[in-house]
């Protein structure tokens, strides 16, 4: 399955510009196979001294949030896998429109505010977590 990465990128470079001065944002988009995405994942953030990793949620919902349509086992074990091994925090990006299917760019381009839910369950993961959430 060919998941596009599109929607994530822009929505950090609206965080970028946003927050420009402040903070240092790097997207990387590539292409791996299943039997190698942790390691290639882990080696990438290794490599760039990276703060944070953050993976896609492994289930989508309807447009109208009601039901789950898909429910991807290998995006499960990635994330999984990656928690593991990573040499940095990692975080499960959740995103799900209240509005209908939108993308993300749609959302940021005609919304001034969000809804963020953020788990807090202590250590220095979740500190850091909850400063992206604020």
């Amino acid at each position: 399955m060919f998941y596009n990465s599109e929607n994530v990128v822009v929505s950090f470079e609206q965080f970028r510009k946003e927050f420009f001065g402040f903070i240092f944002v790097s997207t990387y988009t590539a292409l791996s196979v299943p039997q190698t995405m942790r390691g290639d994942i882990c080696m990438l953030a290794l490599n760039n001294t990276t703060s944070l990793i953050i993976l896609p949620f492994h289930q989508t919902w309807s447009a109208d949030g009601s039901a789950i349509v898909s429910d991807s086992k290998m995006i499960r074990k990635l994330n999984k896998s990656v928690l593991e091994l990573s040499p940095c925090s990692v975080g499960i990006f959740v995103y799900q429109s209240n509005s209908g299917r939108r993308t993300i760019r749609e959302t940021v381009t005609n919304f001034s505010s969000y809804q963020v839910c953020m788990l807090f369950l202590g250590g220095k993961d979740d500190r850091e977590v909850l400063t992206l959430a604020k």
